[in-house]
């Protein structure tokens, strides 16, 4: 099959429940898709895929040189690397992949990186979701995260979700919400309420945010065009009002980007 606007895409963090779902959708959306992962064997061995389908780059993705080399001749770069529990350690990480790809020479510099919900702002205000009262400390490794990217001339794009989860394997979803910068959630009258009552109203629709890894990664590599509608911006995601799911023993202290 013949597929139109194809991309050379350099995957990390393929091997997360996010990522093989990015790598699947990369493959069946045609385009040439290379992960970066730390054994060949055992990606291959859980991805069910084979060599003929991709191309493989063995190294750590802590290593900007490596990253950088694995960039080069590529026209987009999709991470979806790091846990967000992982604190400094994750900011690292996250800061070292977005130099690598400012200093690939060759690198066509198309970026879809990953954050969560708390990176948006809440709707009607200039507050990151992160800085309502009760919000987990940790979430605030995405807003830095969010900065770093504001501070880059790459063409970039942040994903951030809810809680995702598995879903049947059914074509991906249109009818989903998809906004810029703010939260997808329609909070009506209760965007001007005190701090701690928005933050019971995002608990309480926390259920619209939950929606598929392969929803989630077929908008990314359905996007991967320059400066297209999404280039310097958050992307937030969430189910049609009044539709929700529930992701079970998910816990937003401990919720890690590479899900």
């Amino acid at each position: 099959m013949q597929f139109e606007n194809t991309k050379q895409v350099l995957i990390i963090g393929a091997g997360g429940n996010l990522g093989s779902k990015l790598t699947d959708r990369g493959l069946a959306l045609g385009h040439e898709v290379t992960v970066l992962v730390r054994n060949a064997e055992s990606f291959l061995a859980r991805s069910g895929l084979s060599r003929r389908e991709l191309s493989i780059v063995v190294g750590d993705a802590s290593d900007a040189n490596i990253v950088a080399r694995a960039l080069e001749g590529k026209d987009a770069m999709v991470s979806a690397a790091g846990k967000v529990t992982e604190g400094v350690a994750f900011t690292e990480l996250f800061s070292t992949i977005v130099g690598a790809a400012e200093q690939a020479r060759s690198f066509g510099g198309r970026v879809w990186m990953l954050a969560g919900a708390a990176a948006l702002m809440f709707p009607g205000t200039q507050r990151f979701i992160a800085d309502l009262p009760g919000a987990p400390g940790l979430y605030q490794a995405h807003v830095k995260n969010a900065r770093r990217l504001q501070s880059t001339a790459l063409d970039w794009s942040l994903m951030c979700p809810g809680p995702m989860l598995d879903g049947p394997p059914t074509p991906p979803r249109s009818d989903l919400r998809i906004t810029t910068d703010v939260s997808p959630l329609d909070l009506g009258r209760w965007r001007q309420a005190p701090g701690l009552v928005q933050t019971l109203m995002l608990r309480l629709k926390l259920g619209e945010l939950v929606v598929r890894y392969e929803d989630v990664a077929n908008i990314i590599m359905s996007r991967l065009d320059r400066e297209g509608p999404f280039s310097g911006r958050r992307v937030g995601v969430a189910l049609p009002p009044g539709e929700t799911a529930r992701k079970d023993r998910w816990n937003p202290a401990s919720q890690a980007t590479s899900r």
